[in-house]
Formats: C-alpha cells, sequence, structure tokens
C-alpha cells in the first residue's frame, strides 16, 4: 500500500512539474540575463543600455521594476468608465520602450511603446487582455487611465498585449498595466539583457566586465533569467526530489521483501515445482503460481493507497492555477510500476527454479 501509493504520488507530481516547465508563458524567458540595479545606476538606465547595445551579442535591453514571475505590486488606478463603487486594483510594472520587445511579448492591438513617447510629456500604458474585460472596453487604445497618487495625472493607453504569466504559475493570469516610465527611472530596479547564442561565452566575459565596471560589489552579479524564474518553484522542487526518493525507498523495500519470501517459498516447494514442470508447466505459469497471490495483496493495497493519494494530489494540485487533470492512468502507472518490481522479484527465483532439472530436483533423499 505505501510503495503503490509514494509511486503514484511520485508520478503524479513529476507530471504537475513538467507541465510546468513546458507552460507557455506567454513571453520567452530563454536568453535573458538580468543585472540588479544599484541606487547609483537607475539614473544611468539609458547610458548602460547604450553601452550594452553596443557589444554584438546583445539583442536587446530594457529597465523595469519588476521581472516576469515577481511581479506583486498592487495599486489602485482610475479610468474611463469607472464606476464609483467599482473595485479599482490592478497590477503593474514600470518599464522602458523596449521591454516588450526584450522578453518578447506579443502587442494584439496599438503599436505599443514607441521611442518618442517618454519626451512627450504625458503619460501612456499598454494594458493585457484580462485588463481589457476587467475595465469593460471593448477597444483599449486612446482611452484614459491613471495610476492613482503614483505619477498624479491621467495617462493613455496606447496598446494591448497578451496575457502573460507575470506572477509564478500558481496564480491566474489577472489584470496589468505596463507603465513607460523612462522619466521616472528612481523606479527601475532590474536590467534585462537579450543575447545572442552565438558567441554566447565572450558575451557573458563583456557582462563580467560591464558588472565589474557599474556595480560597487564587482562581477559576476547578472544572473540567467530562466533559472531565477525556475527559482520561483523551489518548494515544488524539493517536494517532488523528496516524494521520488521516498517512492524508490518504499518499491525497493517491497521489492526485497517479496524477493526474499519468494526465495523461501521456492527453496520449499522446489519438488513440487519439479513435478508441474513434468506435468507440462512452463516457466511462465510457475511465475503465476507465485506471484498471483502477490498480486492479489498489491490490489487490496493499491486500492487502499488510491483514496489517499487521490485527496493528497488534489489538494497539493489545488495550489497551481494551471495543473494537470488528475485522471486515472496515474494510478495506473503506479500500479503498473510496483507490479513490474514485484515480477521481477518473484521471477527470479522462479524462472530458475523451473529451468532446472526435475530429474535432479525429484532425486529421492
Amino acid at each position: 500500500m505505501v510503495s503503490v501509493g509514494f509511486i503514484t504520488a511520485a508520478t503524479i507530481v513529476f507530471a504537475q512539474m513538467g507541465y510546468l516547465k513546458g507552460k507557455d508563458l506567454g513571453f520567452d524567458k530563454d536568453g535573458i540575463v538580468t543585472i540588479r540595479l544599484t541606487d547609483d545606476m537607475r539614473e544611468r538606465t539609458d547610458i548602460l543600455k547604450r553601452e550594452l547595445l553596443a557589444h554584438p551579442g546583445v539583442l536587446a535591453a530594457s529597465a523595469s521594476s519588476f521581472l516576469p514571475g515577481e511581479s506583486e505590486h498592487n495599486q489602485t488606478f482610475d479610468w474611463e468608465g469607472r464606476r464609483p463603487d467599482e473595485d479599482n486594483y490592478l497590477r503593474w510594472i514600470a518599464v522602458d520602450t523596449d521591454f516588450v520587445r526584450t522578453f518578447g511579448i506579443r502587442v494584439l492591438e496599438g503599436e505599443g511603446f514607441a521611442p518618442g513617447d517618454a519626451s512627450r510629456g504625458e503619460w501612456f500604458y499598454l494594458v493585457n487582455e484580462s485588463a481589457v474585460e476587467r475595465l469593460g472596453w471593448d477597444r483599449a487604445t486612446g482611452r484614459r487611465l491613471e495610476v492613482e497618487a503614483v505619477f498624479g495625472k491621467p495617462g493613455r493607453v496606447t496598446g494591448v498585449v497578451k496575457d502573460f504569466n507575470f506572477r509564478p504559475l500558481h496564480h491566474p493570469v489577472e489584470p496589468l498595466a505596463l507603465i513607460l516610465c523612462d522619466r521616472r527611472p528612481r523606479l527601475f530596479r532590474y536590467l534585462s539583457v537579450r543575447v545572442s547564442g552565438r558567441g554566447l561565452p565572450a558575451t557573458l566575459g563583456f557582462l563580467d566586465d560591464f558588472c565589474a565596471k557599474n556595480i560597487a560589489e564587482g562581477g559576476g552579479a547578472w544572473t540567467f533569467f530562466d533559472e531565477e524564474f525556475g527559482r520561483l518553484y523551489e518548494r515544488e522542487i524539493r517536494t517532488s526530489r523528496m516524494i521520488g526518493l521516498l517512492a524508490v525507498l518504499a518499491a525497493g523495500l517491497a521489492g526485497l521483501g517479496v524477493f526474499g519470501l519468494t526465495a523461501f517459498m521456492v527453496e520449499s516447494r522446489r519438488k513440487e515445482i519439479g513435478i508441474r514442470k513434468v506435468l507440462g508447466a512452463d516457466a511462465a505459469r510457475v511465475l503465476v503460481l507465485f506471484s498471483r497471490d502477490f498480486l492479489r495483496a498489491m490490489t487490496v493495497g493499491a486500492g487502499l493507497a488510491a483514496p489517499a493519494v487521490y485527496f493528497g494530489a488534489r489538494g497539493w494540485l489545488g495550489g497551481f492555477a494551471y495543473r494537470i487533470a488528475l485522471g486515472p492512468w496515474y494510478f495506473v502507472a503506479g500500479f503498473a510500476v510496483m507490479a513490474a518490481v514485484l515480477l521481477a522479484a518473484v521471477g527470479w527465483h522462479t524462472v530458475r527454479a523451473a529451468g532446472a532439472d526435475p530429474a535432479v530436483v525429484l532425486r529421492s533423499e
């Protein structure tokens, strides 16, 4: 029961982790290096970006207040058509002109941010699809939007971006506003750099030198974004490793127990096996003879384990907004793996015993 339960649980956990790894996030997380900005670097983001883009291995660079996956900032907004009694909280990220291009976010409506927008004396926004639905707009481009108590005056929506997962996959996609903040660089906390796969060692060496020159702590202050994004699921990764280890240990102990018990049974029934072989039984029939009681016991154990695994897995998966469907095939897979371990343990002795010469086995003592 314990062995089948742990194997089934491990199958479910690994399937969910594989699903998270392959989930389309709505942006391209590969090939991006992030640099955390110090206070003195924030006012020089334009200069720093030009220095980065001068290297041939750097394809794009962007400054932002948050990185996709960590944005938890909520703020009151006002917008065109809002009812006075309506909840007016939206999530937002302060970005520069190149944020959408650097992260490969798709613009569905409008033109996104243009290079000259920051110098035009007004605030500009991009909103996601969920925000358009939340605000009740049929078309967003040109609409009025304002972050209350932050920027002090209304701005204009210049376009709509496709929904992307700017929070961990424990949460659904929420309404979001990207705010063009080239005029407020103090809000920026990160530089995100998209690098080319060609000549990567030389590009990373350039980034080491860049960080050594611009960050007081010295070189090596950059990190790969996909590695940082993966750390959002450290708890789940530890859980999957622990359950996987327990599944291996439980299956191994159960297999060793069956292996030893089968050795005793085969030894005590060796003459019976010889007689059955003389009467026409082959190795497969002998294997069935010795394994059916174990399989019957394992079936009962699997039936007892299934409810606990189901409710435990359902509770764990409930912590994710995006999750696999908890189907019966995971339980079938757990049963099949344990059955294979059991048959291997039983088969080692029974096949050897069935292959022995009956004349030798049945010789009078």
